[in-house]
């Protein structure tokens, strides 16, 4: 009888042990298998499923490990890093839509994911990611290199919550921001994902950055935050502090320099970007379209624009152009996520 109990035992230890190693791989399942390339545009797509914060340790912070997870890449024996630096990011809340635009620019022709999550203790967001920056490469997916999708949560490039919140990083030159050895480091990239999970301000947004150190790899970086309620801020980290700039106006723009160092700023070389957006927004007062901030994009962008995306932070919806291709826009409502 003792035998038989023993053996009962084991089958049980065996079931739970079985039960319990494929509840842990349902969910990373579902995510791989949701991938999928868009009928519409070069753009694929993924739904994230269960928790993904675990995995904070595995994306580096410090600029010996950070190189392929940062936009400060640029080809071998290419002049520097400046003559790459090409981003125009805006928020134009001046009318009864607000709305965020941004041109991300890279000398790769690199490919975009559109990914939806839904965090158990956060809000649902759909953010973009670089997934030539996250190590895969879609037309030779095997199945390890499949894995690395399930990092994606933690790099996107810009993203909405389901509060309308939006925030997007564009390079600067220098980096100088403060440390605080009594607070936790942050890939940059990971900070966007916490501020997207746990967010539904700008101030929110800012107040959650605070509480870390933000490492941007060998470069430097600023943040535009926005949400639906017309309120944005600039985030910038130099002279080992943080600067944050509110919007006096009903719209903001950053490119790639300091937005406070107003000393150096005409003497950038994304400068004429910058003033050709300002301008535009200060001509409408702030208060634009999906349609036309979509027109803005594509007047700054350049040969190595990768995407443009408008936010409509009112209607939650989201239009994406790919490659300079205006013509054809992937349109997606708050029904989509």
């Amino acid at each position: 009888m003792a035998q038989v109990n023993k053996r009962r035992m084991r089958r049980v230890l065996v079931i739970v042990l079985l039960v319990s190693i494929s509840i842990l791989l349902i969910n990373p399942a579902r995510t791989l298998f949701s991938f999928r390339k868009s009928d519409q545009i070069p753009l694929y797509t993924m739904t994230y499923f269960g928790p993904y914060y675990y995995l904070v340790p595995a994306i580096p912070y410090s600029d010996a490990n950070l190189n392929k997870y940062s936009d400060q890449t640029f080809p071998e024996g290419g002049s520097g890093r400046q003559e790459y630096q090409a981003c125009t990011i805006f928020s134009a809340t001046g009318g009864e839509s607000k709305i965020y635009g941004r041109n991300r620019d890279l000398p790769f022709r690199n490919t975009a994911l559109l990914l939806f999550t839904h965090p158990k203790n956060g809000y649902a967001s759909v953010s973009m990611v670089d997934l030539d920056q996250l190590g895969v490469n879609p037309k030779s997916l095997m199945f390890w290199k499949r894995l690395l999708l399930l990092a994606a949560p933690l790099v996107p490039t810009e993203g909405m919550n389901e509060h309308g919140l939006v925030i997007a990083k564009a390079d600067v030159p220098r980096d100088s921001p403060p440390h605080d050895p009594s607070k936790e480091s942050l890939l940059f990239r990971t900070a966007m994902r916490l501020v997207l999970d746990q967010a539904r301000t700008t101030q929110e947004a800012i107040d959650l950055l605070a509480q870390y150190n933000i490492s941007f790899g060998s470069g430097g970086g600023h943040f535009l935050i926005a949400d639906p309620s017309g309120d944005s801020a600039i985030v910038e980290y130099f002279d080992n502090e943080v600067n944050i700039i509110r919007d006096i106006d009903p719209w903001q723009v950053i490119t790639n320099f300091e937005v406070g160092n107003t000393a150096e700023m005409s003497a950038e070389p994304s400068y004429e970007r910058y003033r050709l957006v300002d301008d535009i927004l200060r001509e409408r007062n702030g208060e634009l379209n999906a349609k036309e901030s979509m027109d803005i994009l594509n007047q700054a962008s350049g040969s190595g624009t990768l995407w443009s995306i408008v936010f409509d932070m009112t209607a939650k919806e989201i239009d994406i152009v790919l490659f300079r291709q205006f013509e054809n826009i992937y349109d997606l409502s708050s029904d989509g996520w």
